[in-house]
């Protein structure tokens, strides 16, 4: 019964470094996700630091719609973003 009990202590779990180096998702945003929406990716802060539920972020990625193209602003593009010289 032990081993039971503790087998929900040994979920993996992964900090915002983690996450951003194997997803590349800024980690102002896993941050934000983290204190926002805490239950998407079962972050738990312990002693100052995010921790994520490993299997919830990977439900979390397979089932998000954030597939969106980011690319660099261009005069063309409408030019939000785009820097002029002074």
């Amino acid at each position: 019964m032990e081993a039971i009990k503790a087998g929900k202590d040994a979920r993996l779990h992964l900090t915002i470094a983690d996450v951003h180096a194997t997803s590349r998702i800024p980690v102002s945003t896993l941050r934000w996700l983290c204190k926002h929406k805490p239950e998407l990716l079962g972050a738990q802060k312990h002693e100052g630091v995010w921790y994520i539920n490993r299997a919830k972020f990977d439900r979390y990625m397979a089932t998000s719609d954030r597939e969106v193209l980011v690319g660099p602003a261009t005069a063309s593009d409408g030019g939000e973003g785009a820097v002029e010289a002074a």
